[in-house]
């Protein structure tokens, strides 16, 4: 059994760097002996990606058919692979495809945000209807809607998991459909909830808030931007990095 397993949502577009396959090559260096599941969100030229990746023998390459995309469907994809093969570890890494791992962490809780906005510098700049969905979805969970004026959180798209929260998570994720940009940004406000609430009501984050486009070392110190920052930069301090590039489900390949 490994001893961590890595879920990476990948969505490639022509005209777009990709960095799969060095995010692979590093999980390869930082994490041996770890299974890594690519789950592709439709990319009309995959196979630009896949023949790059077919000789790793500890990559698997699915296909997210679910109704669901994005982050939320493509996680999900992975989960339901794990679950149908009997696949155990310790811990799972949930990332984005422009979620690099530059060093080794061992994840010493239960639930871990790798990089997560501050929610209540967010919220100001937030269009009403994201505001809108982020609710309709807490509905569909049971959940009681935000406080945006009180209630600490967060929001994020990777994180680790321990394997004994992944059933939760899996029912969560079930029940919610992500197809749009709008929706997967407001999925971002409630993965933060779930994951606090996975966490036993506890926020923890690996490299600290990220403040806007600046993330900030947990020292007060600002280190990149996550626009221009190069990601193959080896003395990066971070464990993870994170390189924005806005792809949308209207974003064309070229």
């Amino acid at each position: 059994m490994s001893r961590f397993i890595f879920i990476i949502a990948h969505k490639y577009i022509r005209g777009h760097d990709s960095y799969v396959k060095y995010s692979v090559d590093q999980i390869n260096k930082l994490y041996p002996d770890s299974l890594i599941l690519v789950v592709d969100n439709n990319s009309k030229y995959f196979d630009d990606i896949s023949t790059k990746l077919e000789s790793y023998k500890n990559v698997r390459l699915l296909e997210n058919k679910l109704e669901s995309k994005f982050e939320c469907g493509a996680y999900l994809c992975g989960i339901f692979y794990l679950f149908q093969n009997s696949i155990k570890c310790d811990y799972i890494f949930f990332l984005q495809d422009t979620m690099i791992p530059k060093n080794a962490y061992l994840p010493r809780s239960s639930v871990l945000s790798v990089l997560s906005n501050n929610i209540t510098q967010e919220i100001a700049n937030m269009a009403p209807l994201t505001v809108g969905i982020i609710d309709d979805y807490l509905n569909m969970l049971h959940q009681e809607p935000f406080n945006f004026n009180i209630e600490k959180s967060c929001a994020c798209s990777s994180f680790v998991l321990q394997y004994d929260k992944l059933e939760k998570l899996s029912n969560y994720l079930s029940k919610i459909v992500v197809k749009t940009r709008e929706e997967s940004i407001a999925m971002e406000f409630v993965l933060g909830r779930l994951l606090y609430l996975l966490n036993d009501k506890k926020y923890s984050d690996i490299d600290g808030p990220w403040e806007g486009v600046i993330c900030d070392r947990p020292d007060g110190s600002r280190s990149y931007n996550c626009f221009d920052v190069d990601p193959y930069k080896e003395d990066h301090p971070y464990y993870f990095l994170k390189k924005i590039q806005n792809k949308t489900e209207r974003t064309v390949d070229h």
